[in-house]
């Protein structure tokens, strides 16, 4: 038998024994679970599950740099027991590499509804609904998961185990008690509320340019709010202009020291290696929450919601991060400081048709030549040692391209 599975606890236990608590509760929204699993097993394999009256909670970390929570309320359940007289809740460390695959494969077989197209009755699927039963005792007991549907039951027990973790949700102690990694809400340095969708698109973009540092700029000043992003890879600096429609980026707010809202601008450094583990949460999110405090550290708070479910708000997932410890020198943090400068970027104004049908050249409008001597980024900012003439080639003027997605998507612009 493998070590992952324990065998049921004998009959020889005496019966008090196995009374002293009791989890037990089951749901449908099987598919939910294996969606917010699997982005949880994207920050680290085990986790640590608590389990209460009002509903259940997911903690994993990862080097101590990055965590994740996710609470689950007890209305995504059909039936919800907790009967531990003694506690108010219980921990239990898991595998949760191993529950998001075995919830994911189950999840697989739910096959939709199929509709009739000639007006006779709908071909029935094999498998309507999957029904998740989910069992836990005490200490020392498996944790015991059971997926039924209308051809076979499924039970499987998954050994529980104590974690070196813990979550700093959990605690009463007041925050610089704490010493885990979590914003203090009274330092905050902004709060950005913006849709998931866009920001998604947005994080694939900035994956695909391998990039390796990703500068996160938040600004309001001149009653215009910003959030733009700058990616730092092989192929130089690319920026990525998060739209700034109320639809899309729907509240932004810059703080001082003593928590009032000001108008500033303020500079994240991030290792992206590190904050793209998110993305598998905010691919399943409908609204994204970011905020950052005077220490570093940066919390991702994603509301995802699971619309099979009537009367469920959502399930919510924070990540809490810690930005980059080396900064920028101060010739960079320049650089990257004019790459926010709307006046150091070209944009494509309009098209001309060629004869013949061939594609359209894009047309760069007189005026929106860069003037040499303006402030901005250029070649001989990344490679030194070029002669004049090479650098002066260099700076012609490039067209920048644009790619939308969503609603308003993302301004995209590369800077070589």
């Amino acid at each position: 038998m493998s070590h992952l599975f324990v065998p049921s606890l004998p009959s020889s236990v005496p019966t008090s024994q196995l009374q002293r608590g009791l989890f037990a509760a089951s749901t449908t929204h099987v598919a939910h679970l294996a969606e917010m699993f699997n982005a949880l097993a994207a920050i680290d394999r085990y986790a640590l599950i608590t389990i209460g009256a009002d509903g259940i909670s997911v903690f994993t970390e990862h080097n101590h740099i990055l965590n994740a929570l996710a609470n689950f309320e007890a209305t995504l359940f059909s039936t919800y027991k907790f009967d531990f007289s003694s506690q108010s809740s219980v921990l239990l460390g898991v595998d949760i590499l191993l529950l998001s695959e075995l919830f994911a494969a189950a999840a697989s077989t739910v096959v939709p509804k199929a509709k009739s197209t000639s007006g006779g009755p709908a071909q029935q699927p094999l498998v309507e609904s999957v029904v998740c039963y989910l069992k836990y005792e005490d200490e020392g007991s498996p944790l015991i998961v059971e997926f039924e549907d209308q051809l076979i039951v499924e039970r499987l027990e998954f050994s529980t185990f104590n974690l070196d973790l813990e979550n700093p949700y959990s605690r009463e102690a007041e925050l610089e008690d704490l010493g885990g990694l979590i914003v203090n809400s009274a330092m905050l340095q902004f709060a950005v509320i913006i849709k998931s969708d866009i920001f998604h698109n947005l994080l694939q973009d900035i994956q695909v340019l391998d990039t390796e540092e990703l500068y996160m700029f938040v600004s309001n000043v001149d009653d215009e709010d910003l959030l733009n992003f700058v990616s730092k890879s092989v192929l130089g600096y690319s920026k990525l202009i998060y739209p700034n429609a109320k639809s899309s980026l729907q509240k932004l707010e810059v703080y001082s020291e003593s928590m009032e809202q000001i108008a500033s601008s303020v500079v994240s450094v991030l290792n992206f290696q590190v904050f793209v583990k998110i993305l598998r949460a905010v691919k399943q999110s409908v609204k994204c929450k970011l905020i950052k405090d005077s220490e570093g550290v940066i919390s991702v708070q994603l509301l995802c919601k699971n619309v099979n479910c009537a009367g469920y708000p959502g399930t919510m997932v924070t990540f809490n991060m810690l930005e980059k410890t080396t900064m920028p020198t101060e010739a960079t943090a320049a650089e990257i400081a004019r790459a926010f400068d709307e006046g150091a970027c070209e944009y494509i104004k309009e098209y001309t048709v060629l004869s013949g049908g061939a594609a359209p050249k894009p047309q760069l409008a007189i005026a929106d030549v860069p003037n040499p001597s303006a402030p901005g980024l250029s070649y001989a900012s990344f490679k030194k040692g070029d002669d004049q003439a090479t650098e002066t080639k260099r700076n012609e003027v490039q067209p920048n391209s644009e790619s939308s997605s969503g609603s308003g998507g993302s301004l995209f612009q590369l800077f070589f």
